[in-house]
């Protein structure tokens, strides 16, 4: 079974409007080479494997080579590198929130602040991978590590909206009715449902993102990719990549 690497006793508290970074570890940061903190990720399955977006790799150059990426935590060692990188094979650059997904396993597993140890927390929480429901509510998350920030959004999922969003079987749409809300400005991140408090989507990097109050968001919606998640996460152990590069 799919499982994202957190507490359960913190993560109501992690779900608040805004909290620290530190309280929130099972969400890293994505660098490549100039590009700081493109996007952002979690920690799935163990403390070696992240779920992000697939068009969070498109803000990069043509050619990525996937062993610079670089995956920061707010932890010490702050810094790791990847040793296998996984995109969603019909992933087309041109539709974001499609196919989205990518997966990425580090050299090393993430290292955690000691403290944690000495408690005796549930260390690990399943995906959702069945639907999520019209009318539930999830939580956007976006990551801001220049301030060491993580923002979390309340949204309810709709049904679609006409030029806004159209919801497929792989595509969540929600909506925003609070004003003010840091949105937009962070993608590959979960959408994480508030009720079983699992993951359900992913935030797809998009520049053209709406985030108007009453209108509807397209996130990724994971119950649809069960079957090619699943199958890669047993690869990515084991599995090298025939290549070193990747090109969208």
């Amino acid at each position: 079974m799919l499982l994202l690497v957190i507490f359960s006793t913190f993560l109501n508290y992690c779900l608040a409007a805004s909290v620290q970074w530190s309280e929130v570890w099972f969400l890293v940061s994505l660098s490549y080479k100039n590009h700081r903190n493109f996007c952002s990720g979690s920690l799935v399955l163990n403390k070696r494997t992240i779920l992000t977006a697939a068009s969070c790799m498109t803000k990069l150059e043509d050619n990525i080579q996937y062993k610079d990426i670089e995956v920061h935590l707010n932890g010490y060692p702050p810094t790791y590198t990847v040793r296998n990188f996984l995109v969603h094979p019909q992933f087309d650059v041109s539709k974001p929130g499609i196919n989205d997904l990518a997966l990425l396993y580090l050299k090393q597993p993430a290292v955690f602040n000691i403290l944690f140890s000495i408690f005796t927390f549930t260390l690990a929480k399943p995906i959702h991978l069945s639907s999520v429901s019209q009318n539930a509510v999830v939580v956007a998350v976006e990551l801001n590590a220049d301030r060491k920030m993580v923002y979390n959004r309340e949204i309810r999922v709709v049904s679609s909206e006409k030029n806004f969003c159209e919801s497929t079987e792989s595509t969540i749409c929600a909506l925003d009715n609070t004003t003010g809300n840091y949105c937009g400005k962070n993608f590959g991140g979960p959408v994480i449902d508030k009720k079983s408090k699992t993951i359900v989507g992913i935030i797809p990097y998009n520049t053209k993102a709406n985030c108007s109050t009453g209108h509807a968001e397209q996130f990724v919606r994971l119950s649809n990719y069960k079957d090619w998640i699943e199958s890669e996460l047993k690869k990515l152990a084991w599995f090298n990549s025939p290549q070193d590069k990747f090109r969208f």
